[in-house]
């Protein structure tokens, strides 16, 4: 599948968008992929600026990524990968691509054991 012909290049973030909103906007694009917003409070959950875009390229680095968001929404921010059916693990060698992370979460889910329901 390539990514660049089937998602858009940017978030956009609407001043008092919620940290929430930018996560389910960000996981529509990649789906193996989530932003962890490390926050304190509930004071933290929003975006209070003004009204931004933000580059997520599939060729961009997942470092790149975190650095501009914690500029932006003013938290620290982290990228995991999904592996598994409801898991969800921190994202290794931060020089990778956002590309690369969602496919490397696309196989650890595809490879994941289904737990037996009974």
């Amino acid at each position: 599948m390539n990514l660049e012909k089937s998602i858009p290049m940017q978030i956009s973030i609407q001043a008092d968008d919620l940290l929430f909103n930018i996560q389910n906007r960000f996981q529509e694009m990649y789906p193996y992929l989530k932003l962890d917003f490390l926050t304190t409070s509930t004071a933290d959950s929003g975006f209070a600026g003004e009204a931004k875009s933000i580059d997520v390229r599939p060729e961009r680095s997942v470092a790149q990524l975190e650095e501009e968001l914690k500029g932006i929404c003013g938290v620290n921010v982290r990228v995991l990968r999904k592996c598994g059916q409801r898991k969800h693990e921190p994202v290794s060698g931060q020089g990778t691509t956002l590309a690369q992370q969602n496919k490397q979460g696309k196989l650890r889910t595809v490879l994941a054991p289904v737990p037996d329901v009974y």
